[in-house]
């Protein structure tokens, strides 16, 4: 082998050895602040608009009171008076572009403010398609938004980071809007609050799902609040689903009270079952299924806000070819 080419080997190998541990230093090594991936895209970047627009979207919360008049047509029978005297212990909250899911969102920073907790929990949907099992904790100390930096809790994350099925990935955390998509409500509600961040991969086995449980009750305190951030259907041949092709809104509907129904219900295992039914595309489904092994047997379940993305648009589902995603506000009480 001529000693030329040898040597472009060797060179092309020690650079290519170079980019992969750069890689994985950047995935594991501890940093100080994760700055925003989504800040004038997906909700404003610039601090006045952005205060602007939260504004905007508790206005049209309170404007509703404690329920909006969506949530009727999926939970119906829900008395507006319940979980009013009881203790809020838990929340489901959508993640997409403010002028979408803003409202929604607004519903539950109302009841986190009257609580003013501690530290959120927030398990949050992983949307890469090579997510990995487990639950992903962050490597920074704080996450940056155009509203100021939200605190981390690095004891508590370094604790789960010693407990299996828990490992630590910086770049998961900063290509994923899950989490973010939560931030400039804390930062503007709760600038106090602490956060504990957790993306929520592949669940492998009912004892992975058990240990993750046992894992996050062993760390939480009394006053801490537990959010999961997930939407709801994601219906069409861009989310490649089109289980339906006549009575599209009323389908979509259907599989979102079905959803509820075994949330409201803590009822894992029909959960479990209605997404191997179905295939919905719930794409927190496994931080759903988390945040029923960690829900107190007493606790109930309150609709705060329910629409799709056609519904804030004034368009209608009729075909494949269009989009819908659902989003959903709920509060668990016990």
């Amino acid at each position: 082998m001529p000693v030329r080419l040898m040597w472009s080997i060797v060179l092309v190998a020690v650079l290519a050895l170079y980019f992969l541990l750069s890689v994985v230093w950047q995935s594991f090594a501890l940093t100080d602040v994760r700055y925003p991936s989504f800040a004038g895209s997906w909700y404003p970047g610039n601090r006045q608009y952005l205060e602007h627009l939260i504004s905007t979207c508790y206005v049209q919360a309170n404007a509703s009171g404690t329920n909006s008049s969506h949530c009727n047509k999926l939970s119906p029978e829900q008395s507006h008076d319940e979980g009013q005297k009881r203790s809020l212990v838990a929340l489901v909250a959508p993640h997409a572009a403010f002028r979408y899911s803003g409202q929604a969102q607004a519903y539950c920073y109302q009841l986190l403010k009257q609580q003013n907790p501690k530290r959120i929990f927030i398990l949050a949907a992983g949307h890469s398609r090579v997510m990995s099992s487990g639950a992903i904790l962050p490597a920074a100390r704080s996450f940056n938004t155009p509203l100021g930096n939200v605190e981390l809790d690095r004891d508590c994350i370094n604790r789960l980071m010693q407990l299996p099925f828990f490992s630590v990935n910086a770049t998961t955390h900063k290509l994923e809007h899950s989490v973010e998509l939560q931030l400039p409500y804390i930062a503007y509600s709760l600038p106090q609050t602490k956060i504990v961040p957790l993306i929520i991969g592949k669940i492998d086995s009912p004892e992975m799902l058990q240990s993750l449980a046992t894992s996050i009750k062993s760390v939480i305190e009394p006053g801490d609040i537990i959010l999961v951030s997930t939407d709801f259907t994601h219906f069409g041949r861009y989310y490649n689903y089109v289980p339906f092709d006549q009575d599209i809104s009323a389908n979509i509907l259907k599989l979102d009270r079905e959803a509820y129904s075994y949330l409201k219900a803590r009822d894992l295992n029909g959960f479990i079952q209605f997404k191997k039914r179905t295939g919905d595309t719930i794409c927190g489904y496994t931080a759903c299924l988390l945040l029923l092994a960690l829900l107190p047997e007493d606790s109930q379940a309150r609709v705060l806000d329910y629409y799709t993305s056609n519904d804030m648009m004034g368009t209608k589902v009729k075909s494949a070819r269009d989009k819908s995603i659902s989003y959903m506000s709920i509060a668990f009480f016990h």
